[in-house]
């Protein structure tokens, strides 16, 4: 694949255990999928090197921060309402980002991410002149952080 691909079609979902059932976000506009940035760690044993030596530590994951149409109706958007007392109940849910890896979105294919994490905010913007908007950032609080292969949307 050359050209790369729009982000038009990313799948946002949470699952509050496991085995999961999807709970799809409805309306997602932009989503900055968590980043692994690991620590440096000097390794370095003295002697005649005039350099220190370095290896990966332990990661730290960025938050995930996901922008929705905000559709305040929870009979429509029963998840994306969910959000706001999964924040005060800081509950820990299973989360998985599925981004388009087809670049003309004819085959199911998705490169998928799933970690576990809290909703750390619930930002609803009204501005007058523009369209309302709702956002959360998901707090990193698991132990791991799968990536997958382009396969088939289990959001759905």
């Amino acid at each position: 694949m050359t050209g790369g691909i729009i982000g038009s079609g990313v799948r946002v979902a949470y699952s509050t255990g496991s085995p999961h059932m999807w709970n799809k976000l409805e309306q997602v506009l932009d989503v900055t999928p968590p980043k692994a940035t690991s620590k440096s760690i000097d390794i370095t044993t003295h002697g005649p090197n005039d350099y220190l030596q370095n290896m990966p530590g332990l990661a730290a994951l960025s938050d995930t921060v996901v922008t929705m149409l905000r559709d305040n109706d929870s009979t429509s958007s029963p998840h994306q309402n969910a959000l706001f007392n999964l924040r005060a109940a800081k509950t820990l849910l299973w989360w998985r980002i599925e981004i388009p890896a087809n670049p003309d979105h004819t085959v199911d294919s998705f490169e998928a991410y799933e970690f576990q994490g809290r909703v750390g905010s619930f930002e609803p913007a009204a501005p007058i002149d523009d369209k309302q908007t709702v956002k959360s950032n998901i707090v990193f609080g698991g132990t791991t952080f799968q990536r997958y292969d382009p396969a088939p949307s289990l959001i759905g």
